[in-house]
């Protein structure tokens, strides 16, 4: 048997059959669709609709046909960009335990100060530490997670090089340890604030942004390509997260 993902196949094992089972993740966004205002769920039910002055406009993804490509300009505290509304509230699951993973392609550079700093998605409430920041850039081009105003953690290296890369970060609520992958490794790891994230956010494409009050009033919007963003209520095992980002080894040891 050989083993298949949608990135590659695996050499041939010398053992004739064997059983796969993994647990899927709470939402998964495939952006397949190509055309019209909506990103569907296939994980479950949590629909997401097409937004801004101009729209996410459809491409040709990474993974299966399609991508969804983002042209959001990364400053700080801005309205009506590109990006994909969830419509139900997505820190649960990522303000609790969980892990976030997305194909990225961007040539995009943010900022140092985390706060006005584009994202994949996550929330900034000024005035309190309920925040969290996943998939946010700084001004070299790396791509980290950043937990309430404790701290977080980037890439070694720039990732806004114009090519796919597969970024995949976890966090433990009760540890506080977050862990970072580029393309299926590990790259980078930290400890920062323990405990549940409160502040809510529906946006993916773009880091939402509210008053001390709790009123959004606009967000740091992301400029690039998102493809299979998969976001689950667990922390994932470093083999499952080489699978969603490189071809899997040859099996070995089956029964």
């Amino acid at each position: 048997v050989r083993a298949t993902n949608p990135i590659g196949d695996s050499d041939y094992s010398d053992t004739a059959t064997a059983s796969f089972v993994a647990t899927p993740p709470v939402y998964h966004y495939a952006f397949d669709y190509g055309s019209g205002t909506f990103a569907s769920d296939s994980a479950g039910t949590n629909t997401g609709v097409l937004v801004g002055a101009t729209k996410p406009q459809w491409v040709a993804g990474r993974l299966g046909s399609n991508a969804l490509s983002f042209s959001g300009d990364g400053v700080y505290n801005q309205t009506n960009q590109s990006a994909v509304q969830v419509s139900s509230n997505l820190v649960s699951p990522l303000g609790a335990t969980s892990s976030f993973s997305a194909w990225v392609k961007t040539t995009q550079t943010g900022s140092n100060n985390h706060q006005q700093a584009p994202a994949l998605t996550g929330v900034d409430q000024l005035g309190t530490t309920g925040d969290i920041n996943w998939g946010t850039l700084n001004a070299s081009g790396q791509i980290g997670i950043y937990v309430g105003d404790s701290g977080g953690i980037y890439s070694t290296m720039p990732i806004n090089d114009g090519q796919w890369h597969n970024v995949t970060m976890t966090r433990d609520a009760i540890s506080g340890q977050v862990q970072l992958y580029i393309d299926g490794t590990l790259n980078a790891t930290g400890s920062f604030d323990i405990g549940y994230k409160a502040a809510q956010f529906y946006l993916i494409g773009g880091l939402t942004v509210r008053n001390s009050s709790g009123n959004v009033v606009g967000a740091n919007y992301f400029n690039g390509q998102i493809d299979d963003v998969q976001i689950y209520n667990r922390v994932l095992s470093p083999g499952e997260i080489s699978a969603l980002g490189q071809p899997p080894s040859a099996p070995a040891g089956l029964s």
